[in-house]
């Protein structure tokens, strides 16, 4: 538990036997209210961000020395005749410190304040969340950078950088941003194959890149090699109806087709002439296309194509 901030129980006086109940004017502690709230509640992930408000607000009204403890008026004061009497500027300081402590617990989650739990000052509150919470960010930062290494896998470029972001915004929240350079190396590092072309163009260029404009030219990337990917069993359907062409002596088709089982698979030798050209250059070396009759290049029979064979 957190030592209460010191203070001495008793004072001596040389020059008054009484105390008089100080004015407003008088008292060493202009009590302030706290009523600026903090936009978001504390929890372990937003420290860094929230003691900065916190600070902001406290440094602004001159009750720094409420965090550190320090000038805590002694609780008693001792007079002439050696009796005890209470010191009404500690009474001042407490209810300010009861003020702040209040304010501090209003802006925390549940899990916080229950380590909060017996701590009545102030300076208590202070020292435990920085103590608490400067272990909880070194676990944090090594759980960060290794978010960082993970590649892109089957994410979308727009998920991939997004999640890059969100680890490098956790990371500067926790006071180990990391540079624009880091940043960009870390994008890159993560991509596919797919996209090393793109990554070989990004590392030749002199002049720096920004982390925008990195992103940027991944989603444009992405869309041309989906397109790409789109455009391939287009590709692949053309060529399969440019190839059940049938030959001028149909009666000779048999004898030029070629099974090759021993692959693991059907397939055609060379011989059987699979085509492989445009309908022009098959027409004139055969003369016509019976399109009616397609021949199937797996099975080797009339009347459907490779595409359409059960086989």
């Amino acid at each position: 538990m957190t030592s209460a901030p010191s203070s001495s129980s008793s004072s001596t006086s040389s020059s008054s036997s009484t105390q008089v109940l100080p004015t407003k004017s008088s008292s060493s502690v202009s009590l302030h209210h706290l009523t600026t709230p903090i936009p978001f509640k504390l929890d372990d992930k937003n420290f860094l961000l929230w003691k900065q408000q916190v600070l902001a607000t406290i440094d602004g009204l001159l009750l720094s020395s409420f965090l550190d403890g320090t000038n805590v008026p002694p609780r008693c004061l001792s007079a002439a005749d050696g009796t005890l009497s209470p010191n009404l500027s500690f009474i001042s300081y407490k209810q300010q410190d009861n003020l702040l402590v209040a304010w501090l617990l209003a802006s925390m989650t549940t899990p916080i304040l229950t380590q909060m739990v017996g701590l009545t000052f102030a300076a208590q509150i202070w020292q435990t969340l920085n103590t608490y919470f400067s272990s909880h960010t070194r676990a944090q930062i090594k759980k960060l950078k290794l978010l960082l290494k993970n590649p892109k896998k089957d994410r979308s470029i727009f998920a991939y950088v997004l999640d890059i972001k969100r680890a490098v915004d956790a990371l500067a929240a926790v006071g180990a941003p990391i540079s624009v350079e880091d940043h960009i190396e870390t994008i890159l590092h993560g991509l596919p194959p797919d996209f090393d072309p793109f990554v070989a163009s990004i590392l030749s260029r002199t002049d720096p890149y920004k982390v925008a404009e990195i992103e940027a030219l991944l989603l444009l990337q992405e869309e041309r090699l989906e397109r790409h990917h789109q455009l391939d069993p287009l590709s692949f359907l053309a060529t399969a109806a440019l190839s059940t062409w049938t030959p001028l002596n149909p009666t000779n088709d048999k004898a030029n087709l070629k099974f090759h089982s021993n692959r693991g698979g059907c397939g055609f030798s060379r011989s059987q002439n699979f085509a492989r050209g445009s309908r022009f250059s098959h027409s004139q070396a055969h003369g016509s296309w019976t399109s009616s009759k397609p021949t199937c290049q797996v099975c080797g029979k009339y009347g459907h194509a490779a595409l359409q064979c059960w086989q």
